[in-house]
């Protein structure tokens, strides 16, 4: 089964664990949240049954719980996709989360290195728990006896930034993972505020977006342009996704017919970037690939 994705910048998604809790500004909304809620309801038991329990109802707010469900039921699911493409990991949640054991992470790293042939796009807002995993020896002596590189060259470690005493609290596990040879990136999504970039010029890529949905706080279009020079300067790719739902503009706002700011041709020409690092497979479109 593949999963579908409106995320630009990937082709699937691997929702291999589901379920968190609120670790920094940029989880306030997160789209997950009404997401699984929904999925928890559906009236089909083997859709819902797995999700019991992830998000509740709290004040009239749907919220995380903290508890995480490990979907060993997906986790062959990238073995069976023949078409090689990106895949986001894992798009509910968070591999690195306190709740997921190591072991499920030893399972979850044989089974990227065993899909030579796929992209491995992993996202955190724990780069430290990231950092001491990957240099575990279980999780390395099990790839190597898979015959399989290490660093694994199609994994991409990322790590989210919203604002700067984040940029300033993740850089240091990203900068160690990066000199060990990992392709390091960035989700700058949501942008929260202008970052500092200086001493991050270890990543290979960098994504960049406003905030969606009913309640987007501000995003203005400068933080996306200096971001961009920057990495431009420094030879990053850089892919701009969207502007949001409430970017500016030199303080006014700046209108879009696309609700979450996501159309190129809407913005400013300059900011109309969308690349992939160097080693990135051509993006290829899922429709009609089946498995």
């Amino acid at each position: 089964m593949a999963y579908e994705t409106g995320v630009e910048w990937t082709d699937s998604t691997w929702p291999i664990v589901q379920g968190c809790d609120y670790e920094s500004p940029g989880c306030t909304n997160c789209y997950a949240v009404p997401l699984i809620w929904r999925l928890a309801h559906n009236p089909n038991p083997k859709i819902a049954g797995p999700l019991q329990g992830l998000v509740e109802s709290r004040n009239g707010k749907l919220v995380w719980t903290g508890k995480v469900a490990l979907r060993e039921d997906r986790l062959s699911d990238p073995l069976t996709w023949t078409k090689p493409r990106k895949i986001f990991v894992p798009s509910h949640g968070d591999i690195f989360h306190d709740e997921v054991p190591d072991a499920f992470l030893d399972k979850i790293f044989a089974v990227m290195a065993l899909c030579n042939h796929h992209t491995f796009q992993v996202l955190t807002k724990r780069p430290q728990r990231m950092r001491k995993y990957m240099r575990a020896n279980t999780v390395r002596d099990c790839t190597l006896r898979a015959g399989s590189a290490w660093p694994l060259p199609n994994v991409w470690l990322g790590t989210s930034i919203e604002d700067q005493a984040r940029a300033n609290q993740r850089r240091h596990p990203m900068a160690d993972l990066a000199g060990e040879g990992w392709l390091t990136w960035v989700s700058y999504e949501p942008a929260l505020e202008r970052v500092d970039w200086i001493n991050w010029g270890f990543l290979k890529w960098m994504v960049i977006g406003g905030e969606s949905g009913p309640n987007a706080r501000l995003f203005h279009l400068s933080w996306m342009a200096l971001a961009l020079e920057w990495a431009q300067l420094r030879g990053i790719a850089v892919f701009d996704k969207q502007l949001g739902s409430n970017p500016r503009l030199q303080q006014l706002t700046f209108k879009t017919k696309d609700r979450k700011g996501g159309d190129p041709a809407e913005w400013p020409a300059d900011l109309r970037i969308r690349e992939f690092p160097a080693s990135a497979p051509v993006s290829r479109s899922l429709e009609g690939a089946g498995r």
